[in-house]
């Protein structure tokens, strides 16, 4: 069976994403716990994770981690200007998401890196951990020749992984959100995903007014208690996914899964 993508879900049937975070052992149980619980998908938040994800043997190996708990993974490494606690170079950040896009599902890549980045993500998902780490004629693999395909074959199955593009704002809401959807969309990803602080229900609406200028599959999320209810709810940003929680909340008003399902019905 190929790995689920993030575009077979939409508005009207949303992914339920729960993020996990700490030591690897306690992000492959969250895993496991969000798959019992009826999540679709766990984004693994490397930054919060005590993986050595500079290492590129490391990092791959702990995604195929987190994927064995059975559902498949968005692998994210936030960076301190986007809200996480990464500390990266452009060359650092570029390693860790080839990396990620050669294991994952799903990889996000954040917008103010550019569109060398959304192509490095894409090079990551089809040439495998060895070209991502510089194999190849002359490059000399960090990884080895077989970690691609060994990886490869554990983390997802068939579906290649697909491009997040995200932009977090903790602050509120842009003056300009229809323009920030728009720039991220001209980087050719698979999904955008904008994430900004909503103070109450105009900026709830805001966002979705905002989404709905999109050419590309959303994920717009309302952050804080004001956005709870679109949380529970995608459909009113019109996000094909929401994130929910199996305990730890990695961003503000994330909700349980089981809030989350029994809103959606399911």
């Amino acid at each position: 069976m190929a790995t689920p993508q993030l575009t077979a879900f939409s508005p009207a049937t949303p992914a339920i994403i729960v993020p996990v975070a700490g030591s690897l052992d306690q992000c492959v149980a969250a895993a496991a716990a969000a798959r019992a619980a009826g999540a679709d998908f766990v984004e693994w938040r490397v930054d919060l994770s005590d993986v050595q994800w500079r290492r590129p043997e490391a990092l791959a190996r702990g995604a195929v981690a987190v994927a064995g708990a059975g559902l498949p993974v968005l692998g994210t490494l936030r960076t301190r200007p986007e809200g996480g606690q990464a500390e990266v170079t452009p060359a650092t950040y570029r390693q860790a998401v080839e990396t990620l896009a050669s294991v994952c599902a799903a990889v996000d890549v954040e917008g103010r890196f550019g569109a060398e980045m959304v192509a490095a993500a894409r090079a990551g998902a089809t040439g495998g951990i060895a070209a991502a780490a510089g194999g190849g004629a002359g490059g000399g693999s960090a990884v080895g020749g077989d970690a691609g395909g060994r990886f490869g074959a554990r983390g997802r199955v068939g579906a290649p992984c697909q491009v997040v593009v995200s932009f977090h704002d903790f602050t509120g809401l842009p003056a300009q959100l229809g323009q920030v959807f728009a720039a991220l969309a001209a980087l050719d990803p698979d999904v955008v995903k904008v994430a900004v602080q909503a103070a109450g229900p105009a900026d709830v609406a805001a966002l979705a007014a905002a989404a709905a200028t999109c050419p590309r599959p959303t994920i717009a999320i309302a952050m804080g208690q004001a956005g709870q209810a679109a949380r529970c709810c995608p459909e009113l940003t019109r996000s094909l996914a929401t994130f929910a929680t199996v305990g730890l909340a990695t961003a503000p008003g994330q909700v349980p899964v089981a809030r989350v399902r029994a809103a959606l019905k399911r």
